[in-house]
């Protein structure tokens, strides 16, 4: 007897495959698909993961056995796949028909990583060009249309292409250009996405009351825990880590202090300080490290906010 639930993993992994030939071009009905549920595009995130752990650990030599546990354990929120959808990625990836599906191009998604402080620019064959925030983590699908935000934050500067759409992945959300700049930050229990120019649609999952929405320039979403909200924002302050400050409009604190970190690798403690406490304003990055920490703690701790 076929369950909801693997039935659901089954169509997830059939968007899976379907998206994995160069051909693909029914965004609509993966879009609708997605928005169907929270647990639609949960279920699609976790086998696109699975996907390119599994296709990892293939080109390393190790026997596909294996690389079905690695792939299927890879997600720590889920321990494991059902044994039908289990068998499905091993056969694939065992028989080399994932690849396959991706045409003549058989190599790897490509990992990219920085260290807390440290920025870097990708860019890609068709112009599309990524910078890569501090602490992040990124996986670039090979066919040069898509990537993974796997933790930390990212600046896309697409080249739009309609028959082909740039797709991001990140925090259980799936993120489509439409012609586009746009910033993401994935980190655990927070998803933002920010546009400083054209659109993208979002298939958003794990957020009460939000399927599928489009943002355009100046507009923004953020997840945290399972509420989902919208805002403007101005576009030039988009991905301002670039520029050395970060802007934020009645902010956490502890989310202003985690920015700092990921942006210049600096740790800032601040004394007496509840978790509560918001900020609004500016802050400048540039300077030695101590004059950057003071300036900090300064403003963090002028701001009208409440404990």
């Amino acid at each position: 007897m076929v369950t909801d639930k693997a039935r659901l993993d089954n169509e997830a992994l059939d968007w899976v495959i379907r998206l994995g030939d160069p051909r693909f071009a029914d965004w609509d009905a993966l879009t609708a698909w997605l928005a169907l549920s929270p647990d639609h595009a949960r279920a699609f995130d976790i086998l696109q993961l699975a996907e390119a752990k599994a296709v990892d650990e293939v080109a390393q030599g190790l026997p596909p056995s294996r690389a079905e546990f690695v792939a299927v354990n890879d997600n720590p929120s889920r321990r494991y796949l059902p044994a039908g959808i289990a068998a499905g990625v091993a056969v694939l990836v065992g028989l080399g028909l994932w690849l396959g599906l991706r045409g003549e191009d058989a190599r790897p998604w490509q990992e990219y990583r920085t260290a807390a402080g440290v920025h870097r620019d990708l860019r890609l064959a068709d112009g599309t060009r990524l910078a890569l925030n501090g602490d992040t983590v990124v996986r670039l699908d090979p066919g040069g249309r898509g990537a993974a935000l796997v933790s930390g934050e990212a600046l896309f500067v697409v080249r739009h292409d309609a028959a082909r759409p740039f797709v991001v992945t990140a925090g259980g959300a799936t993120i489509t250009d439409l012609g586009t700049r746009f910033d993401v930050v994935s980190e655990p229990g927070r998803l933002a996405v920010s546009v400083a120019e054209g659109s993208v649609a979002v298939a958003q999952a794990q957020a009460e009351g939000e399927g599928g929405l489009v943002l355009t320039a100046g507009q923004g979403f953020e997840r945290a825990g399972t509420r989902g909200r919208r805002f403007d924002l101005a576009p030039e302050g988009v991905a301002g880590w670039r520029e050395g400050r970060l802007h934020y409009e009645d902010a956490p604190v502890s989310l202003v202090l985690a920015d700092v970190a990921r942006a210049t690798g600096l740790r800032v403690e601040l004394e007496g300080q509840g978790g509560d406490r918001r900020f609004t304003g500016t802050i400048g990055l540039d300077g030695p490290p101590e004059a950057v920490k003071e300036r900090v703690r300064l403003l963090l701790s002028a701001d009208g906010g409440s404990d």
